[in-house]
């Protein structure tokens, strides 16, 4: 994404997204932050952060973009092994053989 880093852009909810009447604000803001997007071409944009998180489906809905939002713990458990050979619950059986000493 440019301006990463060290000019990164806020998606407009940081301290306005809990006052109602700054809708428009929000919105204004948030056009920086698709034009970000719209310049990536991706599907699906991830966040750590729910203020973060509904700031961009309002404004993905605002700009009718095509874009999926994800926050990052979904990503996290998407990508987990689901076949017990990982995660606090790990069925050893699942995994590599037994050796017998």
């Amino acid at each position: 994404m440019s301006d990463h880093g060290t000019m990164h852009r806020c998606c407009g909810g940081g301290g306005i997204s809990a006052n109602d009447r700054a809708g428009e604000l929000r919105l204004k803001a948030f056009k920086r932050k698709k034009d970000q997007i719209d310049a990536l071409g991706v599907g699906t944009v991830v966040t750590a952060c729910a203020n973060c998180r509904t700031t961009l489906e309002d404004g993905i809905e605002h700009y009718k973009m095509k874009i999926e939002v994800i926050g990052l713990t979904e990503l996290i458990a998407q990508n987990l092994a689901d076949d017990g050979t990982s995660g606090p619950h790990a069925n050893p059986a699942a995994g590599e053989p037994e050796v017998n000493s």
